[in-house]
């Protein structure tokens, strides 16, 4: 069983969106990771090439515990309020774009 780091609090309305494009490695199926900012209230993941994505929220167990985000589809959450909350990622394919759209 996983349990994901940070807090989760009552949702307020979402209000700046910021945009991260991260290059996944230049070699498949390695984990890396993106920070969200704090009081983070929804996030959208994709990748924006032709790769499944795994994503888990504890460093390590991109590989074990994740949750697929299939190719061409992408993984939206909302009603949320993160603190210290870290995506880690890995990427069936190599040095993919990974599209992330977050709303503080």
């Amino acid at each position: 069983m996983s349990v994901a780091t940070g807090t989760v609090r009552g949702a307020a309305p979402a209000k700046t969106p910021t945009i991260y494009n991260v290059t996944s490695p230049g070699t498949a199926n390695v984990e890396f990771s993106q920070a969200l900012s704090s009081n983070t209230k929804q996030f959208i993941v994709r990748v924006r090439g032709t790769a499944d994505l795994q994503l888990s929220f504890n460093s390590g167990e991109s590989g074990t515990v994740f949750l697929t985000v299939p190719r061409f589809a992408s993984l939206h959450l909302d009603a949320l309020d993160l603190v210290d909350v870290t995506l880690y990622m890995q990427c069936s394919g190599v040095s993919q774009v990974i599209e992330i759209l977050e709303w503080t």
